[in-house]
This record gives C-alpha cells, sequence and structure tokens, in this order.
C-alpha cells in the first residue's frame, strides 16, 4: 500500500516532465483563447460589415438611382406646390418611385450582411468547439499551472481538474478564472463605449 502511495508523486513529477507547454506561458495562451472567443461576437458585426462593404459594391444602377433622387429633391425645392401643383406631384412621384429601387437594392445587401453574419457566427461556434475540445484533449493530464502541493490544500482536487496534480490548476477552473476576468473586461470596455 505504501508503494502505492510513493509512486503516486513519482508518475506525477513523470507526468509533469513530459508536459511541453507547463507554466506560466501554457496559462497565458489558455487566457488569450478565452480572451479572442470571448471578443469575437462584440467585434463580429464590424467585421461582417467590412467584409460585406468590400464584396458587395454599389452596382452603378444604384449610384444612378441616389443621384437622380438627390437632382429631383433639389428641383422639388424650386417647384412652387400651389402654383405647379402637377409639376410638383409629378416629381414627388417619381422621387417616390426611385427611392423604392432603392430600398430593394439596400434591402438585397442588408439580407446578404445578416447572411455573412449568421456564417460567422455559426463558423465561430464551430471553430470554437474544436479548439476547447482540443484545449481539454491537450490538457486533460497536466495541470495548466502548478503550485506548491499544499497551496490548495482542501479543494486541490476541484481546483486541479480534469488532471488531478496536487497543487496543480486544471485546466476546467483555469478556463472558469480566464473567462469570469475577460468578460470583467469586456464588461468594462463595452460600459466604456457608451
Amino acid at each position: 500500500m505504501d508503494d502505492a502511495a510513493n509512486d503516486e508523486p513519482a508518475a506525477a513529477a513523470v507526468l509533469l516532465e513530459s508536459q511541453p507547454a507547463l507554466g506560466f506561458s501554457a496559462a497565458l495562451f489558455v487566457f488569450v483563447v478565452v480572451f479572442v472567443f470571448t471578443m469575437f461576437p462584440h467585434i463580429s458585426p464590424y467585421l461582417a460589415k467590412i467584409i460585406t462593404v468590400k464584396i458587395v459594391k454599389e452596382e452603378k444602377e444604384e449610384i444612378d438611382l441616389k443621384s437622380e433622387i438627390s437632382t429631383l429633391r433639389k428641383q422639388l425645392r424650386t417647384i412652387h406646390m400651389v402654383d405647379e401643383f402637377s409639376k410638383y406631384a409629378k416629381t414627388e412621384r417619381k422621387i417616390i418611385k426611385f427611392t423604392e429601387q432603392l430600398k430593394v437594392h439596400e434591402t438585397n445587401r442588408s439580407e446578404f450582411l445578416t447572411k455573412v453574419k449568421i456564417f460567422m457566427t455559426v463558423a465561430f461556434q464551430i471553430i470554437r468547439v474544436i479548439c476547447m475540445g482540443l484545449l481539454l484533449w491537450w490538457w486533460k493530464s497536466y495541470p495548466v499551472l502548478v503550485f506548491s502541493d499544499n497551496y490548495f490544500s482542501p479543494v486541490s482536487s476541484l481546483v486541479s481538474f480534469p488532471s488531478q496534480v496536487t497543487g496543480g490548476i486544471g485546466l476546467i477552473p483555469w478556463l472558469l478564472i480566464c473567462g469570469v476576468i475577460v468578460n470583467k473586461i469586456s464588461s468594462t470596455l463595452t460600459t466604456s463605449k457608451h
């Protein structure tokens, strides 16, 4: 029975020595991953808009409609409504017709923007699941950070989950810690913008 107890620390030491990314760099890497995954939903609308502007250019017809509407509005200001009612009404109907045509183009662009946002969200979630799965697989037996053996004495098994290395912080508790910190940063940044 004593041999099994003596073998456990030796096995943990061998396990820790074989881990390639133990220490602060591993903890920082996980923090950066959590930061990126938490901040992406806040910046994705801007990215989608940039992508949409680059991909979907204004068509010549749309540019012509805008300039025609602008010209007609200038003409409408020069026409006296009471004296030249028929001309005023005809110009106003043209403006309404061209504005409706322009709205169709804007609706198409808006629909495309929505599709890009949905695609980015789905793709991001797939990447997120894959990355988290890889992180969990990579650090299933290793702690992200290691402290002295009695540092987390009463709750050591919870803090070191899933690695179960005494004095270590496992990936899942580290993800929770990073998530809380990044959410605080995110909420501070979003409230300072408003």
